[in-house]
């Protein structure tokens, strides 16, 4: 088995588990006795600790490898899914979304094995076998959650979380050879975490993704008390946005991306999403909300792989697992904030107002990734740690949005 079908296996067992999880999480939350800040909160609980032991886990899987790291992080999550099964209250169904969230650097180590075995060149194309994957599981994972939890119980679904772990122990251990190699002697002169382009990319992930986390989180609460979605129904619509992932990143990412088009489209990505988001937010019919749905998916389909692969670039081939690491830390920041205040919002306001709000507050943070990504440039003389990197967001949103739709050339990050 070759390390990208090893790691597109890993990646799509993990998403089973995760997407069975998605709709559920909210009617199991509320069993126990939990409010719509709970939901949010059990959410946060899952991205929270990944911002610190992302990088923990990357930066050790730099030094002793992808598989032993990988090993503990699947046995870690197999207990997190096991917890679930045996959750008597909400405060231990908050135990077991947290011990998932430590253990939940399987994505970032992933990538860094594609990144271990791809050229820069066909960086991208190649990380869409992990979006394609993941699509699938997102697809499938919902409405299999959303059987077991209907014909079993809320329960039961932690326990087909655990098989899916399993396996994935399985094709660790068997089917995936060690990708690093050995070390050289020279180090990097500036930090991961010094370099410029690197931070600017980062800012943008975390934007990006509170942005969407914003919706996600409240996308069962909303779907059921506005549209009156049952579990079922949810995860139908979950599964509809995990196939059109599947099908983009399948059939049109791993195509297109090469070249240097990254930039292009991951800013494309951003102004679809972006424009989903804003359908949400006028609360529409149901088959828009359908619609909705499908267009925020193309959406992520196109910018999640190009951001990945451009933030690869800013990392040598020794600090894959770091850089990875980093980005699903990013990733874990935008999806805590965004999950709490997905909740809060439902908890707080009325199921009017959570969709008008969430989908404008997450179009608007879609939008100013956007100016940030528009705005970033690469080094050229090589990374500095030197310099100004947070430039005020809001600034460029006043002087330069409508330019980051037209730039052109050297304004947008180009591949190095």
């Amino acid at each position: 088995m070759s390390p990208i079908s090893a790691a597109s296996l890993i990646v799509l067992l993990e998403g089973l588990s995760f997407g069975a999880t998605f709709p559920v999480l909210s009617y199991y939350c509320r069993e126990l006795g939990g409010s719509g800040l709970a939901v949010g909160l059990m959410f946060a609980l899952v991205s929270g600790p990944r911002i610190v032991m992302n990088p923990l886990f990357g930066g050790i899987a730099d030094r002793v490898g992808r598989r032993p790291v990988l090993m503990i992080n699947t046995i870690g999550t197999l207990i997190g899914s096991v917890a679930w099964a045996l959750s008597p209250t909400l405060w231990w169904l908050g135990v077991s979304r947290a011990v998932t969230g430590v253990f939940g650097a399987q994505a970032a180590l992933s990538q860094a094995i594609v990144a271990d075995v791809t050229s820069p060149d066909e960086r991208a194309s190649k990380l869409g076998h992990l979006g394609a994957a993941f699509g699938i599981a997102f697809s499938l994972g919902p409405v299999l959650g959303g059987l077991v939890a209907h014909y079993v119980s809320y329960a039961a679904v932690g326990w087909l979380c655990a098989a899916m772990q399993l396996l994935s122990l399985a094709v660790i251990s068997i089917g995936l050879v060690e990708t690093v190699r050995p070390a050289s002697a020279e180090k990097p002169d500036v930090h991961l975490m010094r370099r410029p382009r690197a931070l600017h990319l980062l800012a943008v992930i975390t934007i990006v993704t509170l942005g969407f986390s914003i919706f996600n989180s409240a996308y069962p609460l909303v779907a059921e008390s506005v549209y009156h979605f049952s579990a079922r129904r949810t995860a139908v619509a979950i599964a509809l946005s995990g196939v059109v992932i599947a099908a983009m990143q399948r059939g049109v990412v791993r195509r297109v991306a090469r070249g240097g088009r990254e930039p292009l489209l991951g800013r494309l990505g951003m102004v679809v999403l972006a424009s989903g988001f804003g359908l949400i937010a006028i609360t529409p019919p149901e088959w828009a909300y359908w619609l909705a749905t499908a267009i925020i998916s193309v959406g992520t389909a196109l910018y999640s792989p190009m951001l990945t692969a451009l933030l690869s670039h800013c990392a040598t081939p020794h600090e894959q697992g770091s850089i990875s690491g980093y980005n699903l830390a990013a990733q874990g920041i935008g999806r805590a904030g965004g999950a709490a205040l997905g909740g809060a919002m439902y908890q707080i306001g009325s199921r009017h107002w959570t969709a008008a709000g969430g989908g404008s507050l997450a179009a608007f943070g879609t939008g100013a990734a956007l100016v940030l990504l528009a705005r970033s440039r690469p080094p050229t003389d090589g990374p500095r740690g030197d310099g100004a990197v947070w430039p005020t967001i809001f600034g460029w949103m006043r002087r330069d949005f409508f330019g980051a739709f037209g730039d052109r050339g050297g304004g947008v990050i180009g591949v190095p």
